[in-house]
């Protein structure tokens, strides 16, 4: 039988002072045990934190958004009540990727072409796709750690029944907080 009453953690963790809105999966860690725990958190509410021993936390959360990942240091549990962890914020901002992709041949900017950021073991971190004026803006949560990465462009589908070449950019740098433009990525015609 259980002798010291549970606690819990009641807050929020936001990623830049805005709200959560995909489920992220954290790691609560016990300081002096090392017991941990991996919980789903829909919305951010730290709620979901209960059944805890009294003590010392520590909370990783991952990289979300536009933001990198962190670790922090929680408020002691006390047994049997609520603690809360206040605002947990995301605030550190990841490095982006920009430009413009074009047909090698005309100069002519390629809409609906997939656009791949991969981190340095080749690991595909985030995908999107190029405006209709060709334009592209991916990353944000790779650590520069993770450097050099590399970009993949690939148009999937022909554009305007022409078929191009997969093309792959590669020993580019993100710095954390900072957008390189990498100005205009040409892709050859198969």
């Amino acid at each position: 039988m259980l002798r010291t009453p549970a606690g819990r953690y009641t807050g929020r963790v936001t990623a830049g002072g805005a709200r959560l809105t995909d489920p992220v999966h954290v790691t609560l860690v016990n300081r002096s045990t090392g017991q941990f725990r991996v919980v789903a958190l829909r919305g951010g509410d730290l709620s979901v934190l209960r059944g805890l021993a009294p003590g010392s936390y520590r909370l990783t959360v991952p990289g979300t958004g536009r933001r990198l990942g962190a670790t922090f240091r929680l408020p002691p549990i006390r047994a049997g009540k609520p603690t809360s962890a206040g605002r947990v914020d995301l605030v550190r901002r990841g490095g982006t990727l920009r430009g413009t992709v074009v047909d090698a041949g005309t100069g002519l900017p390629l809409g609906g072409v997939s656009v791949t950021i991969m981190d340095k073991y080749g690991h595909p971190f985030e995908t999107v796709t190029t405006s209709a004026s060709g334009t592209f803006d991916v990353g944000g949560s790779i650590p520069d750690a993770d450097n050099p990465v590399t970009l993949r462009l690939e148009a999937r589908n022909p554009v305007d029944d022409v078929r191009y070449a997969r093309r792959d950019v590669t020993g580019l740098q993100v710095r954390a907080g900072s957008a390189s433009d990498l100005g205009t990525v040409a892709l050859n015609r198969q």
